[in-house]
């Protein structure tokens, strides 16, 4: 995925932090954090190495799920964003996001953590 269709979103991502786990196939579920999310979509942290663009995942978040997905883009074996097949419910959705909202003294503001990925990004540009 290229930098721009990267900042070409079908809607905004809203910052939120929580716990789910996730599986490939039917192998063991393994935790992982979610650093935002979208109906159609969620970043995910603090990853196992060896996941890969185009694994298939089946997420539970939230009580929620599974939520069948793929990777769609990794970002130095840190983050990695998942597309789901279907979109969130949007009841299901705001409710996640009214639970685990990450709420900032500045909105305009983004998370430390995105702070951290971006500076990583502008590194590895130069």
């Amino acid at each position: 995925m290229n930098m721009a269709s990267m900042d070409e979103r079908r809607q905004i991502r809203q910052v939120i932090h929580t716990q789910g786990s996730f599986r490939r196939g039917v192998g063991i579920g393994l935790k992982v954090e979610v650093a935002n999310l979208t109906q159609h979509g969620c970043c995910l942290c603090s990853i196992p190495g060896n996941l890969r663009r185009g694994d298939y995942l089946s997420l539970r978040l939230a009580g929620f799920g599974p939520i069948e997905g793929e990777i769609k883009w990794l970002h130095l074996g840190k983050a990695a964003g998942m597309q789901f097949y279907t979109p969130l419910h949007q009841a299901i959705f705001d409710h996640i996001v009214a639970r685990h909202r990450v709420v900032s003294t500045r909105p305009d503001k983004p998370s430390a953590h995105l702070v951290e990925l971006r500076d990583e990004l502008d590194q590895l540009r130069n």
